[in-house]
């Protein structure tokens, strides 16, 4: 059986870790989200130490998440990735594919980057203080979003959901899709 990898991606805002978490307890399989990667990291080396900051620990972090995946590839089982993958990721995680051979599932949430600010900016206050970041507003939010082409992000097969109304989205049409990919062999 081949093994596989499935990504959770896109913009901000959009529901990607409640979303992750959820398929991995349906799945039964781990998921390395990289929002509770920085969590862990703020709560040990704490907020004085300078050494975190959600606008510069992006790549370290996927740098661990891509280690973490790696070990679990490497002995034959699947594993899911959440984050907020953009380019140059993607050819840090084709490599990763590539050198075990996996399938790829990746989920993409985008939708109304309006909308999608509204409830960055709402959630803000109560995020991890790891997780906040400095001098962010609206246009900061969507032209740097749209720069870093969260929205366009994908590796293997893709399903782009549309996260602007989470009432409009039918989860379990997509656990179903994730469970039919893992339990498909080539």
């Amino acid at each position: 059986m081949k093994n596989k990898l499935i990504l959770v991606c896109g913009h901000s805002a959009t529901g990607k870790s409640t979303f992750a978490y959820n398929l991995s307890l349906k799945l039964g399989i781990p998921c390395f989200s990289k929002d509770k990667i920085v969590e862990a990291l703020g709560d040990g080396f704490g907020p004085d130490s300078g050494l975190i900051s959600a606008k510069n620990d992006t790549q370290a972090v996927i740098n661990i998440m891509t280690y973490i995946a790696d070990n679990f590839l490497v002995v034959g089982k699947p594993c899911i990735l959440e984050a907020n993958f953009r380019p140059p990721h993607d050819v840090q995680l084709t490599q990763l594919i590539e050198r075990h051979k996996v399938d790829c599932l990746t989920f993409l949430f985008t939708g109304n980057l309006e909308v999608l600010w509204e409830r960055y900016a709402d959630r803000e206050t109560k995020r991890h203080w790891a997780l906040k970041v400095a001098g962010q507003n609206k246009e900061r939010f969507i032209n740097g979003g749209i720069k870093a082409g969260f929205g366009d992000f994908s590796l293997g097969k893709t399903i782009k959901i549309d996260a602007t109304d989470f009432n409009e989205i039918d989860y379990n049409k997509l656990y179903d899709s994730a469970k039919q990919f893992l339990e498909f062999q080539l």
